[in-house]
């Protein structure tokens, strides 16, 4: 026959129980939370990298127009030469 301490053991291990299966099931409440915080966060970083990546295209694109630019103007300086105004001052 089990004696009082014992059945009293096993109603603290039953309360234990019960207060762990809250615990499991407030962390799960808070993996869900996380879940979907990292969710919204690898969302703003795939517009940020978007809007990044039309940022460089669009200075690149500007680099490659001033470069032909320069192009342009250093071909059409070769053919004209120098200017008569353009004297070396010393």
């Amino acid at each position: 026959m089990a004696s009082p301490s014992g059945i009293r053991a096993g109603q603290a291990f039953v309360e234990l129980f019960a207060d762990d299966s809250r615990l499991v099931r407030g962390l799960n409440a808070a993996a869900k939370r996380l879940k979907v915080w990292g969710q919204s966060v690898t969302a703003a970083g795939q517009k940020m990298l978007t809007a990044g990546m039309a940022a460089v295209g669009g200075l690149l694109g500007s680099a490659k127009v001033f470069a032909s630019m320069g192009d342009t103007m250093a071909k059409a300086s070769q053919r004209t030469g120098p200017s008569p105004a353009a004297k070396t001052v010393t």
